[in-house]
């Protein structure tokens, strides 16, 4: 984490928080925040073309 901030701090990279459910229940198949790892990464994908699709020039 220490070099994505760095990087942040530099202008290259913004670093967006991600919110985590809040889950009741001691199961660990009932905590949502455990598979997040592959469960957004569709959504953090999407976010991210949708966020810098303007950016991109025409050659």
């Amino acid at each position: 984490m220490q070099i994505l901030k760095r990087y942040e701090q530099r202008g290259v990279i913004e670093i967006v928080p991600w919110n985590s459910l809040v889950v009741e229940g001691d199961a660990p198949w009932s905590d949502p925040n455990k598979e997040v790892a592959w469960r957004n990464q569709e959504t953090a994908m999407n976010e991210c073309l949708f966020k810098y699709k303007v950016s991109h020039r025409n050659p």
